[in-house]
């Protein structure tokens, strides 16, 4: 079938707009999560990384149930630029397989971002789980842009449902998902395990592996979590004293507790990682950022506060 009679087949929506109404839902949630931030902002970042989980319960009843036959098969950006949601006979969707499209097209983001696949830094099983992730979000994304035949990503063929303009009436005629869509999407997933395959195998690197090893005894640390460690060469001074290139061993992570918000707690993760590995001592600065704040996924705020001393002052009392 040539793409001039699928066109003239589909009624379906097009990609610009359904990109703008996700943009404009997008929008209209992070502005009421900043709001809420303002106010719970201590709340939230006491949560930690569990925040994203907390965060995927807002857009899932948000599109979950504004696209199902409860409010018209329309959230606020889909209204606004005149589409909606409705299956194959062009009815609206039950609340229930809304919500099931709406997990599947979010899900693998927010719980990729969540403690479920950081709290491991090296274990196989969170390595197959990005994998997975990945692989699902790179095949959605292939989707939405070349499934032009009937504009159905991954969540919309779960499910059987479709976007359409709002006026439409009566059943979906499209031709059947082009098989070809169908090889590429495994091709994604195969190449994502591949990536993922390749990042594990470095981890056995020796510096690598050890460097995982040290963020995994900071992120054990109660309140502590989005470890992130590595050593960088700089050019000019890195004080005073120091001309030239020098070494600079960089961590990074965030607190739960605005109590721990500060150099105590700095200087506390920097012995951790000197007890774990004295060689940091041989570089010429080690410089620490502590982060407070709250990601939902779809709104985050963050405070972050940075010290940076010699090996010998982190060690000072």
């Amino acid at each position: 079938m040539s793409s001039e009679s699928v066109e003239a087949l589909c009624p379906v929506a097009g990609f610009w707009r359904r990109a703008g109404a996700f943009v404009l839902d997008s929008l209209i949630m992070a502005a009421v999560g900043a709001a809420v931030g303002m106010v719970l902002f201590d709340a939230l970042a006491g949560l930690g990384s569990y925040g994203s989980l907390l965060g995927f319960a807002v857009p899932l009843i948000y599109h979950g149930l504004l696209n199902s036959a409860l409010c018209g098969g329309q959230t606020l950006g889909k209204r606004l630029l005149g589409i909606k949601v409705v299956g194959r006979d062009g009815a609206m969707l039950s609340s229930g397989r809304s919500l099931l499209r709406t997990a599947v097209l979010l899900g693998p983001y927010y719980i990729n971002r969540s403690e479920l696949t950081s709290a491991a830094f090296d274990t196989a099983f969170n390595t197959l789980l990005s994998e997975v992730f990945f692989g699902l979000l790179l095949v959605t994304a292939y989707l939405i842009v070349f499934n032009r035949g009937t504009r159905q990503s991954l969540h919309d063929l779960v499910v059987g449902s479709f976007v359409v303009p709002a006026d439409s009436v009566g059943s979906i005629l499209v031709p059947r998902v082009w098989r070809w869509h169908w090889v590429a999407a495994v091709l994604l997933c195969l190449g994502a395990g591949a990536v993922g395959e390749l990042l594990q195998s470095k981890t056995i690197r020796p510096e690598v592996a050890s460097l995982l090893s040290t963020a995994r005894s900071i992120s054990e640390k109660p309140g502590i979590y989005g470890v992130s460690i590595n050593t960088l060469y700089r050019t000019g001074n890195a004080r005073k004293s120091v001309s030239g290139p020098y070494e600079v061993f960089n961590i990074k992570f965030a607190v739960k507790d605005k109590q721990q918000f500060n150099q105590h707690t700095a200087k506390e993760v920097v012995r951790l990682v000197i007890s774990k590995d004295p060689t940091v001592t041989d570089v010429d600065l080690i410089k620490v950022t502590v982060v407070y704040g709250y990601d939902l996924g779809f709104s985050s705020g963050w405070l972050q506060t940075k010290f940076s001393f010699s090996p010998t002052q982190w060690l000072e009392d």
